[in-house]
């Protein structure tokens, strides 16, 4: 099913932000008719990366102001939404 498709699902003024998906694949090959299925969840992100700080960061931020933060993880997420 293409995404403009599942989009089209949702409630009007919903979107998948944070949403999970289950997605369900079967495959049957050709040559032996042998039929092969799997699934998975993915959760839908409106940005492409999550950041975690530690918990020495500062909780706010003052516009104008310098802020230092410290980064424990790093996360490049695989499925992003326009």
């Amino acid at each position: 099913m293409p995404f403009s498709e599942i989009v089209n699902l949702l409630p009007s003024g919903d979107d998948l932000n944070y949403r999970t998906i289950l997605v369900v694949a079967n495959v049957t090959e050709l040559a032996t008719g042998k039929m092969l299925s799997g699934n998975s969840t993915v959760v839908c992100q409106r940005n492409q990366y999550e950041l975690s700080f530690l918990d020495m960061t500062p909780d706010s931020y003052k516009p104008g102001l310098d802020l230092t933060g410290y980064v424990s993880d790093f996360i490049a997420l695989c499925f992003c939404l326009p």
